[in-house]
């Protein structure tokens, strides 16, 4: 049997990251709806399914790394500035996912 403690974040973890998602959600909900943008728009400047852009609308996932820097560059709504392995920062990459090229 696995432990429970294994199977459960910390409540710290779990709090920080649901205060992370709760905000996100709701700035991202608030840009697209105050825009009149919709789920599809998003999606297909970021290069995701619509399904993806609901599922972190509703808390069900949340998008990775340079999918937050695009909406960040995008929206204005923050996100964190960490590195790929190979030295290019996430928000060079976001860049090129919002200007229709194909991530590396």
């Amino acid at each position: 049997m696995v432990d429970r403690a294994l199977k459960k974040r910390s409540k710290e973890e779990r709090r920080a990251q649901e205060g992370f998602q709760s905000r996100g959600r709701e700035e991202l909900r608030h840009w697209l709806n105050s825009g009149g943008h919709s789920q599809e728009f998003l999606a297909g400047k970021l290069d995701v399914s619509q399904v993806a852009v609901n599922a972190w609308l509703h808390g069900r996932s949340r998008p990775i790394a340079v999918h937050r820097v695009a909406i960040e560059l995008l929206t204005g709504i923050q996100a964190d500035g960490w590195e790929l392995e190979d030295g290019a920062t996430i928000r060079d990459e976001a860049l090129r996912i919002l200007q229709g090229e194909k991530a590396s």
